[in-house]
């Protein structure tokens, strides 16, 4: 039952991670809080599933089978019993400038007679105002996660897993809706 409420939390959350990736400490608390609120919507399921007729095995059985989620539970263990949460970051910048060209075309015309009539047409300029665009982006990924994404990809794989795990267990009546 509380579990509900432990995704819309953990929904929250993620949803502030992409705004907040040029922010580290930022980006980390929320991650954090992301961390415990998808952890806790899993505890409260294990608790009420327990308490059912082969609940247990059927909460074990998920939450074994998904190798994002026992990664992520790792994570948050660490996190809340270790030390913080601290992916590595990845930066990338964009510098987008303009540039200036000039040319100047030489013409050779040789005559019958063997002499030779040089002609240079005046250069030719292309130019415009110089003006330099830089963006940067970070990224933050998990350096001992062995599948693709980054750290937000990773979370909102988790995410739909924990849901799908939620509406399971709703439907077989280990959870209440």
């Amino acid at each position: 039952m509380n579990e509900h409420a432990k995704i819309k939390e953990a929904q929250y959350f993620l949803s502030l991670l992409p705004e907040l990736k040029n922010d580290r400490d930022k980006f980390i608390h929320n991650l954090s809080a992301f961390l415990t609120a998808g952890r806790s919507a899993l505890q409260y399921a294990r608790e009420e599933a327990e308490g059912k007729r082969k609940g247990l095995r059927w909460y074990d059985r998920h939450v074994a089978s998904s190798k994002i989620i026992r990664f992520l539970k790792e994570k948050r263990d660490l996190n809340i019993h270790v030390n913080p949460v601290s992916p590595n970051a990845r930066l990338t910048v964009h510098i987008k400038d303009v540039a200036s060209f000039s040319a100047s075309l030489l013409i050779a015309t040789i005559r019958e007679d063997g002499t030779i009539k040089k002609e240079e047409l005046s250069p030719v300029s292309w130019s415009s105002p110089s003006k330099s665009e830089v963006t940067a982006t970070q990224e933050y990924f998990f350096p001992d996660w062995a599948g693709d994404g980054d750290v937000i990809a990773l979370c909102e794989m988790y995410l739909k897993e924990i849901e799908t795990i939620i509406a399971d267990g709703v439907k077989r009546g280990f959870l209440t809706p």
